[in-house]
């Protein structure tokens, strides 16, 4: 469970710092997705590159500028910390978008969007995804592996600055000893 959400949640802060480039940086939205390992749901924050993931009972935040994925457990008032290993994301503020490739128009809740095919480079490794941009809001609402293997769509976009505290692990919370999680 762990290594699902240091993933998802790499995927994505990573894509959203490094996706279009009218994205906005700064925004809060409903999160809704699917991975191999089944469906979730949550609260996504993002400022800039920096990501915070609410979900059931854990809160994951992502934090790019540090290269560091915090896992925030409230009812243990404990915390644990994961560098951000170059495996685990598809993309990141430095590294990125390597080609954009546009594939028409798509509705996405029955909204219109462009439809993207997107190459990301990170670190030497190369990853595809499709993304679906609101042009009206100039983000991406959806994206998806060309693989099938995730997707994530974005509902209740807010566009606006962030709480800063949003992104830091709660004061009085105990860094637990991240278990091992080698492949």
């Amino acid at each position: 469970m762990f290594r699902r959400m240091i993933v998802i949640t790499g995927i994505l802060g990573c894509v959203m710092g490094a996706s279009h480039q009218a994205l906005a940086k700064d925004f809060s939205a409903d999160v809704i997705g699917q991975s191999e390992e089944g469906a979730f749901q949550g609260k996504m924050y993002v400022h800039g590159e920096n990501v915070r993931m609410e979900m059931a009972q854990m809160i994951t935040i992502t934090r790019a500028d540090q290269k560091v994925v915090w896992m925030v457990m409230p009812s243990e008032k404990m915390y644990m910390e994961q560098p951000i290993k170059p495996r685990d994301v598809i993309a990141s503020g430095a590294a990125g978008e390597a080609e954009r490739k546009p594939l028409g128009s798509e509705a996405v809740n029955g909204k219109p969007a462009d439809k993207f095919e997107v190459t990301y480079d990170y670190e030497g490794e190369r990853s595809l995804v499709y993304e679906w941009v609101d042009p009206s809001l100039g983000m991406p609402v959806k994206i998806a592996a060309v693989d099938g293997s995730w997707s994530m769509e974005y509902q209740n976009i807010q566009a606006g600055p962030q709480e800063a505290s949003l992104f830091e692990v709660p004061e009085g919370y105990q860094k637990f000893a991240m278990p091992s999680m080698s492949d």
